[in-house]
């Protein structure tokens, strides 16, 4: 069953989450999978809200910069792909400069 057309995917914002619930067909599984990205949206975005109520504007900054650096390490291969390890090392570098500053 799919949700009504404009209705919140995730399921913090239904009075009974459905997220981890559902058949084992693969319909199933693919709603599970999209409430779960969108819980997982929801939440970063709620967590970036109080950073910047409780800390600021420059630290939720250097927080997405973080973000963005791990994202970035991740898709150069996470030190795991031995085509982008030389990649993986510049971002981990960038980020260990970044840290220390």
């Amino acid at each position: 069953a799919s949700p009504p057309s404009g209705a919140a995917l995730s399921s913090i914002a239904e009075p009974n989450p459905s997220l981890l619930q559902g058949g084992t067909n693969g319909d199933a599984k693919s709603v599970s999978d999209t409430q779960l990205r969108a819980d997982v949206k929801a939440m970063g975005s709620l967590l970036g809200q109080v950073i910047q109520d409780h800390h600021g504007k420059e630290i939720f900054d250097r927080v997405e910069h973080l973000r963005n650096l791990a994202k970035k390490f991740r898709e150069a291969g996470g030190g795991r792909d031995a085509m982008k390890l030389e990649d993986s090392r510049a971002v981990l570098s960038e980020m260990a400069t970044y840290v220390s500053s």
